[in-house]
């Protein structure tokens, strides 16, 4: 287990700086595609990065109910409605991220 939260939390690490070295330094530039382009892949990158943590939220409860098919369940219940973590411990650690 331990070393599933180690990728994940590498995976986030990772999108956090290549969204500040490579994707936020452009907010301020002078050429308006440069900057229009680092806007949107920046809110793109942050969104899909949402998405993921909410996937790992889903994962996370759904090894509380069933640890043998935790990533069937996971990704049922996310494609059902990817707000509705039943864990309450999952929304908080979902914060966190």
């Amino acid at each position: 287990m331990l070393d599933r939260a180690l990728v994940i939390a590498l995976i986030n690490i990772g999108l956090g700086v290549f969204v500040g070295l490579f994707m936020l330094r452009y907010k301020n530039h002078c050429i308006q595609w440069k900057l229009n382009t680092g806007l949107s892949s920046t809110f793109l990158t942050v969104g899909l990065s949402i998405i993921f943590n909410l996937l790992v939220a889903h994962y996370r409860a759904a090894l509380t109910i069933d640890p043998d098919h935790a990533a069937e369940l996971a990704i049922k219940t996310f494609s059902e409605g990817i707000f509705s973590v039943s864990d309450v411990n999952s929304r908080f650690l979902f914060l966190l991220e």
